[in-house]
């Protein structure tokens, strides 16, 4: 998959989601992102490997403690699985944010 113009912004928006889990009222643009990113996050557990690919994000996007490299060592995949897993779920948030 090529890189999309805009992954900039979804990768901003899933960035910011711990700090949307906490404000007490967020405005409607960024309730929208929160949701967005929450329905994401609910189909990725459905999965089978859910647990694992929810990790990924955790360690890339909201801790920001690992490169993509030290994701898959961390794991025990290759860096080419968290690639694909870490795409997969912009495409949730992505599909989420044209959806709403």
């Amino acid at each position: 998959m090529s890189k999309q113009p805009y992954d900039g912004y979804i990768l901003n928006v899933i960035r910011m989601y711990p700090k949307l889990k906490t404000i007490d009222a967020p405005s409607k643009k960024q309730a929208f992102w929160k949701k967005s990113v929450e329905s994401a996050i609910l189909e990725t557990k459905k999965l089978p490997d859910g647990l694992e690919r929810l990790t990924i994000i955790d360690l890339l996007f909201w801790r920001r403690t690992h490169t993509m490299d030290g994701v898959a060592i961390h794991l025990h995949l290759s860096y080419e699985t968290v690639r694909r897993r870490r795409r997969s779920f912009l495409r949730m948030v992505e599909k989420n944010l044209i959806n709403f």
